[in-house]
């Protein structure tokens, strides 16, 4: 895996497992406005990568959510389903 801290790039962190590209975007809080997470999920797909956001739930644990679709700005729940990596 490639970490890009700092990075001038949507994703945080460029992984590869299984023969998958995973781009990961790294939010302690779990939340990204519908504009940084659409460009990140925009990024991701457009080259070829699986997106994903880590979030940290509570001290000590790290949560892997797969961003399944691009968000709107109404109240709608992110496309999203949790995953293992």
């Amino acid at each position: 895996s490639i970490r890009a801290a700092g990075s001038h790039s949507p994703a945080d962190i460029w992984a590869t497992k299984g023969g998958k590209l995973f781009f990961v975007q790294c939010k302690i809080s779990g939340k990204l406005s519908p504009d940084e997470r659409n460009t990140f999920y925009d990024y991701a797909t457009e080259n070829g990568a699986i997106p994903i956001m880590a979030s940290r739930p509570c001290r000590g644990a790290v949560a892997f959510h797969h961003l399944t679709g691009r968000k709107d700005k109404g109240k709608r729940t992110q496309p999203m389903e949790v995953t293992e990596l």
